[in-house]
């Protein structure tokens, strides 16, 4: 996948940077290389939004979560991004949904 990072109205130290596209990049294993992650950060009333748009050959994911950490934000969008991946009839999820 390929990353890219927006900051808006707010900072992040390179390191944090680093951990966030780590994270995100756990839902590569969903995806093409050839898919494009685009990451958006800023902070709204003491409160950082993380939005992450992953566009591939045939569809888009995004998902937006608010936090007061950068690094819980990303843990949630993980976690929705990948419940998503598997409501495609991808392993276990589809197999569960089969046997109905």
């Amino acid at each position: 996948m390929k990353t890219n990072i927006y900051l808006r109205k707010t900072e992040l130290k390179e390191e944090q940077k680093e951990m966030l596209v780590k994270k995100i990049d756990k839902l590569g294993k969903f995806f093409n290389d050839d898919a494009q992650t685009d990451i958006v950060v800023s902070e709204q009333r003491d409160k950082k939004i993380v939005e992450v748009t992953i566009r591939t050959i045939d569809m888009i994911y995004r998902a937006e979560e608010r936090n007061d950490e950068v690094y819980d934000a990303a843990d949630e969008i993980v976690e929705a991004i990948s419940g998503r991946c598997g409501e495609k009839g991808n392993g276990a999820a589809g197999q569960s949904r089969a046997g109905r």
